[in-house]
C-alpha cells in the first residue's frame, strides 16, 4: 500500500519523534510512505497555502514509482484540513483509497471551545492559547507589524510543547 502522512501543528515538523516514529511503523509494514514537510503548520500558522503544499506531496506520490496501489490518507490534528480537502478533490478520488484522522480538526468552534477551556466541565490544553493567538492576530494588520509579539508566543510554545523525554523508537 501507499499512505501519505499529514502532521498537525507542531515547530518541530519533520523531526517530531511521534511523526517519526508513526512514519517508520507504517513503513516497516511495507507501505510506502510520504511526510510532506508544511511550511505553515511548522511555522505553527493554517495559510491556504498548507492545503496547496499538501496537495503537491501528494501528487508527487502518486507519480512515485513505486507507487502500485491507491494512496491511503492519514491527518493527525490539524493535518485533517488538508486530508479533508484533498480527499475533497474530484480529479484525485481515482488515486485515493481513504482518508483517516484522529484529534482531527474540521469544527472550528469546537477547537476553540476545547483548547480556551470554555466547556467548563470539558478538557482544555492551556499551551494551545499562544497558537490560537498567533492563528487570531493574521487578522489584526498593522499591531503585528513589529512581529515581536509573535516571537515571545513561538518562544513560549516552544518551552512549553516539550516533547523530549519521550521514547522516539
Amino acid at each position: 500500500g501507499c499512505l501519505l502522512l499529514i502532521s498537525g501543528l507542531h515547530f518541530k515538523g519533520l523531526d517530531h519523534p511521534r511523526l517519526n516514529r508513526m512514519a517508520a511503523i507504517a513503513a516497516n509494514t511495507g507501505l510506502l510512505v510520504g511526510v510532506p514537510e508544511l511550511a505553515d503548520f511548522k511555522d505553527l500558522t493554517i495559510r491556504p497555502t498548507v492545503i496547496q503544499d499538501a496537495r503537491a506531496a501528494l501528487e508527487r506520490l502518486i507519480e512515485h514509482p513505486k507507487r502500485k496501489h491507491k494512496i491511503g490518507i492519514m491527518a493527525v490534528s490539524f493535518g485533517s484540513l488538508p486530508a479533508v480537502s484533498l480527499a475533497c478533490s474530484p480529479e484525485l478520488k481515482q488515486h485515493l483509497g481513504g482518508v483517516l484522522t484522529f484529534g482531527g480538526y474540521t469544527n472550528w468552534p469546537e477547537v476553540m471551545r476545547w483548547t480556551l477551556g470554555s466547556d467548563p466541565d470539558g478538557p482544555s490544553d492551556s499551551v494551545n492559547y499562544p497558537v490560537v493567538f498567533k492563528l487570531l492576530s493574521q487578522h489584526w494588520s498593522g499591531i503585528m507589524a513589529d512581529g515581536q509579539v509573535i516571537a515571545q508566543w513561538n518562544q513560549y510554545i516552544r518551552s512549553t510543547w516539550n516533547i523530549e523525554d519521550l521514547p522516539a523508537e
